[in-house]
C-alpha cells in the first residue's frame, strides 16, 4: 500500500465467537492529511458505536502504511484498542 489508512473493525458479537463484519475507514481530520492520531480514532470509535444496532460492535482498529512504516505508528493504536476493549 502506497497510502496510510486506519479504522475500525466491526463484527457481529457472538456469545461463542466474534465475526468481523465490515472495516470502517477513519475519516481525515480537517487537513485532510493521512495521519495516527488516537484522540480522533478514539472519537470516530464513540461516535460509531453510538449508532450501531444491537449485537454489533466497534472490536478493534486496523492500519494500512507503506511497508517499514507500520512500526513507527504501531504505539499510536493502542490508546484506540484500549478504548474499544473497555466497551
Amino acid at each position: 500500500r502506497s497510502t496510510l489508512e486506519t479504522g475500525l473493525l466491526l463484527a457481529h458479537v457472538g456469545a461463542q465467537a466474534d465475526a468481523v463484519l465490515h472495516f470502517v475507514p477513519t475519516p481525515s481530520q480537517d487537513d485532510g492529511a493521512p495521519q495516527v492520531d488516537a484522540s480522533w480514532m478514539v472519537t470516530h470509535a464513540e461516535a460509531v458505536s453510538h449508532m450501531l444496532p444491537g449485537g454489533i460492535a466497534v472490536v478493534g482498529a486496523y492500519l494500512f502504511s507503506p511497508s517499514g512504516a507500520f512500526a513507527s505508528h504501531e504505539a499510536k493504536l493502542r490508546p484506540v484498542l484500549a478504548a474499544a476493549l473497555k466497551r
